[in-house]
């Protein structure tokens, strides 16, 4: 199980412009990193700590518009960067990528 997350980082990391993966717990907690942003660097205790309350606000106004939809990705671009977020039931996935104009 641990290769074929390895394997699938590695995948994401060989896309043009991605910098950093994580990957955390509910609690916020990072399992994994790749890339730019090692476990245990700042930068990846960072990303869950601004990350998981903007999924879970994004998470209950999904619900409270349509109870039948889930939420199921996001996409938040900025000029420098864009953050694709993964929410699964017991992991959040976050990729960041350079902005492309």
């Amino acid at each position: 199980m641990a290769s074929e997350i390895d394997e699938t980082m590695k995948r994401l990391l060989a896309h043009k412009g991605v910098q950093t993966v994580v990957i955390f717990n509910n609690e916020g907690i990072v399992i994994r990193t790749a890339g730019s942003a090692a476990v245990g660097d700042p930068a990846s205790t960072m990303v869950p700590a601004l990350v998981q309350p903007l999924v879970q606000k994004a998470r209950k106004m999904i619900r409270e518009l349509d109870a039948t939809n889930e939420f199921q990705t996001m996409r938040v671009r900025s000029v420098k960067n864009e953050l694709l977020v993964y929410p699964e039931r017991d992991y959040t996935l976050v990729v960041i990528q350079a902005a492309t104009i």
